[in-house]
């Protein structure tokens, strides 16, 4: 297994963390979301891979009902989209 990151995120209220995977190839970086903290993990395991190509990043593998929790997907492409442009940030200086 490669590197993983784990990100704080904010949901419905309460914290949680999300731990990705990220898989680079020569034209984009997917983020696979393996695990995120207990109460969302079933809803989440496996089900996201989000693709960051051009500077954005969006949704390629994921549940479209949500798993009965409308906006997280939306909520884990904002937290991908804030790592990734920090990083970037940073490499910058």
């Amino acid at each position: 297994m490669g590197k993983l990151i784990t990100l704080p995120m904010q949901f419905n209220d309460k914290e949680y963390y999300l731990l990705i995977q990220p898989k680079k190839s020569p034209e984009w970086t997917d983020y696979n979301v393996l695990a995120i903290t207990e109460d969302l993990q079933s809803k989440v395991y496996g089900r996201y891979i989000f693709r960051e190509k051009f500077n954005s990043v969006y949704l390629i593998s994921g549940a479209i009902e949500e798993n009965g929790q409308p906006g997280l997907s939306e909520q884990i492409n904002l937290t991908l989209h804030q790592y990734i442009s920090s990083e970037r940030n940073s490499q910058n200086k």
